[in-house]
């Protein structure tokens, strides 16, 4: 019995210590945060709740950032993020036609009807796919380089003839703060790169998006931090592999 017991003792240990785990962050200029609050790099991470996130935000580079439950998943007790920097179109680059698909908030967390405030004052909700965020996203390709249709919000029923590639995006991580007057924002989305020739999905590529404006309205801020994700896509060399002409 006493052998068993401390067997268990063991067991417990070594779980718990599996739990933690040494996030640093490269370059060692760049800024780490946990749930959206700037934490010091490198950092000690309780990986218990799966929920949260830690993100690397630097500026040039793609932003990028990891779930706890993925973090558990890599194993070890230490984990290094090392940032990309964002790579902008070579001279005489062309891209394909592409349009902007559904965004879908796997987390549940995000995305909430209008509602009726204080003082009979109607406080906005947050609709993914409404236009505010479909043409910030759309023209954040454009602005990049890319060829992008923005005929306005998400085309589910345009002639797709002219169009080679659908960008479709899921929100896989959210984390919100508010220090000061205004918003702090993390998330993590996974785009995914459909071709109307192959009538697939060809690519999934995950990158995340940090903002913190000074924003008051916490839609300003998301979209922020959704056109930081975009960077993050429009500056990955995959993805203009794949979407060259």
């Amino acid at each position: 019995m006493k052998y068993l017991s401390t067997l268990l003792i063991v067991c417990v240990a070594q779980v718990t210590f599996a739990q933690k785990m040494l996030v640093t962050l490269a370059p060692t200029t760049a800024q780490l945060f946990e749930e959206s609050i700037p934490v010091k790099n490198p950092k000690k991470a309780n990986l218990a709740t799966g929920s949260m996130g830690i993100l690397g935000v630097q500026k040039g580079y793609a932003t990028q950032g990891y779930t706890y439950a993925d973090l558990q998943k890599k194993g070890g007790e230490a984990f290094t993020i090392t940032l990309e920097k964002i790579s902008p179109l070579p001279a005489a680059y062309v891209s394909k036609a592409l349009e902007l698909k559904k965004i879908t908030d796997a987390t549940g967390k995000v995305e909430k009807p209008d509602r009726m405030g204080m003082y009979g004052i109607t406080v906005k909700g947050t609709e993914l796919n409404s236009t505010p965020f479909t043409s910030a996203i759309s023209k954040s390709f454009i602005d990049f380089g890319y060829k992008m249709d923005e005929s306005g919000g998400v085309f589910e029923n345009k002639d797709k003839g002219a169009i080679d590639f659908a960008i479709g995006s899921e929100l896989l991580y959210f984390s919100k703060d508010k220090r000061g007057d205004g918003y702090q924002v993390s998330i993590i989305v996974e785009w995914s790169i459909y071709s109307y020739s192959e009538k697939k999905v060809i690519k999934k590529i995950i990158t995340a998006g940090y903002s913190d404006t000074g924003e008051t309205q916490f839609n300003p801020e998301l979209i922020s931090a959704f056109k930081d994700a975009t960077q993050g896509l429009a500056g990955n060399l995959e993805f203009q592999k794949t979407v060259k002409k």
